[in-house]
């Protein structure tokens, strides 16, 4: 053997040549890139959530119902109804329910009966946000007592 042709044994079980070539990631690398990730997912949803035009509704229990009519021999009492708004669901999240008011008025006009449905399309909602309601017109059952005469 000469001096060119010389050989020696290496042991090249545990040798990877890509793992030796990357350059490692710093664990400041990662944490950066984990970051990116979630500010990312969270852009990607707020522009979801902000540009959806679907339509949904949104149904409300237990509205309040003012009566306008003074009567002087009988007293109104109105039950709760419920109300449908249509809008984005950005739109009807800030809804407040306690600000949704349903009038009545011309109750006057009844004669005999102590209960009656009277429909109405005084529907109106207190909110800063504009708000479009499902039904023009509402249903809202009245019953009515004479006034104690004194």
């Amino acid at each position: 053997m000469d001096k060119f042709t010389k050989t020696t044994e290496v042991d090249i079980s545990n040798a990877n040549p890509v793992e030796d070539e990357a350059p490692q990631k710093s664990r400041v690398g990662k944490i950066v890139a984990a970051i990116v990730c979630v500010l990312l997912a969270i852009c990607a949803w707020i522009y979801v959530v902000e540009t959806d035009d679907t339509l949904v509704e949104k149904e409300f229990n237990n509205v309040k119902v003012v009566i306008l009519d003074n009567s002087d021999y009988y007293t109104y009492k109105a039950s709760a109804v419920s109300v449908t708004l249509v809008g984005t669901n950005s739109e009807l999240v800030d809804v407040d329910p306690s600000k949704i008011v349903v009038k009545v008025s011309g109750l006057n006009q009844f004669g005999k009966g102590d209960v009656f449905t009277v429909e109405t399309d005084m529907l109106f909602y207190l909110g800063e946000e504009e708000v479009t309601f499902k039904e023009k017109f509402i249903n809202v059952l009245i019953t009515r007592e004479e006034k104690d005469k004194k």
